[in-house]
């Protein structure tokens, strides 16, 4: 089956249907064992910022809700988000013999984000939850605090504009 008609095809209200019927199916045999299916309420991609702003960590989100008006612009919050997450990531888990490797990969993630200022200001967001988190796990006998907070001290300056090359 081509692309195009797959897509056709997962769109349509048949497939829906289908997958419907499907999991109405599951949920019954299930029920039928005695396990209760647990269900979870997924967020929306507005809802991440909107939380954000009414805990007061998000404090111009206005330039962000317009930039996620358009699809190309919820495209840049998504890849903003995931470029973000990516260089915290790259924080924990990058061996300190890579700091150049890391330095440089940063540079390069987050330069789409640095173009937007609204972009810049959800990723200091996103930054801030995630130190604040109590899921933020890391080796510290590899990565230890001193380095961990330099390492996002670079994240930080990237996002502000600041050459990381001459630290």
């Amino acid at each position: 089956m081509d692309a195009g008609k797959l897509g056709r095809y997962i769109t349509s209200k048949a497939f829906l249907d289908r997958a419907n019927a499907a999991i109405a199916e599951a949920v019954s045999e299930l029920e039928a064992r005695g396990i209760k299916p647990v269900y979870i309420e997924r967020a929306s991609s507005r809802d991440v910022p909107e939380e954000a702003r009414a805990r007061g960590q998000l404090e111009r989100s206005n330039r962000l809700f317009k930039l996620m008006g358009s699809p190309d612009g919820a495209r840049q919050v998504d890849a903003a988000t995931t470029a973000t997450a990516s260089a915290l990531l790259l924080a924990k888990t990058a061996m300190p013999s890579e700091e150049t490797k890391f330095l440089s990969e940063i540079r390069r993630q987050l330069a789409p984000v640095c173009a937007e200022p609204a972009l810049i200001e959800w990723a200091r967001s996103i930054i801030d939850v995630e130190l604040g988190s109590p899921d933020s796990i890391r080796d510290r006998a590899i990565i230890d605090d001193a380095l961990f907070n330099g390492r996002i001290s670079a994240i930080r300056q990237v996002l502000d504009g600041i050459d990381v090359r001459q630290l």
